[in-house]
């Protein structure tokens, strides 16, 4: 049964090609938007961590640091006031408490912008969705009707409709593996060089993928909410007056 269920869904994608690709073209450049989105987000944050941890290195010790600060008063009012005023400048504590919260602040901000980026890209890719599946439901009425007239429940029109969105999505998803292969094939040295100065791990990748793939099933779910509703109203008996 569950076989039948799904073999119907892809069988409704395929009917309407027009439809089904520009539905799978506006999620793949959705998708692809999302993953700008991601990756400036984890990639920030690496960049972050990765500069904390080089400052607060041996490397950084607090004579190089002292002797950075003393030129750099020369030249600035404020800290010269604070480095002359004080008797015992302690760097071990300066760099302790004032790296630290550069890097509180410069993560809380990356996460801000990246979420407001993320939720608008979302509500974005939804809306087109949504617009295009209102139409897709209307020139359904006909067909949705006579599933409900043989004894399909709203639940059962309302899982076709959102698998068969889930079903675009992953093909998107596809589209997008396959479209950035190609790109690293053609790329691979350029792409290595880039992922070696931003410090991109394996794990920085994967964590990548995994966020925005998550992220993207929202598009449908929340895409599909509205014209499932229209779908939930029609009745079969005027379905079937429906040309």
């Amino acid at each position: 049964m569950a076989l039948l269920f799904f073999s119907f869904a892809l069988k409704n994608i395929f009917r309407n090609k027009w439809r089904s690709t520009f539905i799978i073209l506006l999620l793949t450049i959705g998708i692809f938007a999302l993953l700008i989105s991601v990756t400036f987000n984890e990639v920030s944050e690496n960049l972050v961590d990765n500069l904390n941890e080089s400052m607060m290195s041996n490397s950084f010790g607090n004579e190089n640091f002292s002797a950075l600060l003393e030129n750099y008063s020369n030249s600035s009012s404020a800290a010269n006031l604070y480095y002359n005023n004080s008797d015992s400048f302690n760097t071990s504590s300066f760099n302790m408490s004032n790296i630290e919260d550069f890097k509180n602040d410069m993560t809380k901000g990356i996460k801000t912008l990246s979420f407001y980026m993320t939720a608008f890209l979302v509500l974005i890719g939804a809306l087109l969705m949504m617009i295009v599946m209102l139409k897709a439901v209307g020139e359904r009425t006909r067909e949705i009707g006579v599933l409900k007239s043989i004894g399909w429940t709203n639940f059962r029109v309302a899982a076709l409709i959102l698998l068969e969105s889930i079903f675009q999505l992953l093909i998107s998803w596809i589209v997008v593996i396959v479209l950035l292969l190609i790109f690293y094939l053609l790329n691979g040295h350029a792409m290595s060089e880039v992922f070696n100065t931003f410090h991109i791990t394996k794990f920085i990748v994967e964590r990548i993928f995994t966020i925005t793939f998550l992220t993207s099933l929202f598009i449908p779910i929340i895409g599909t909410i509205i014209p499932l509703l229209k779908a939930f109203r029609i009745k079969p008996s005027e379905a079937m007056r429906y040309e």
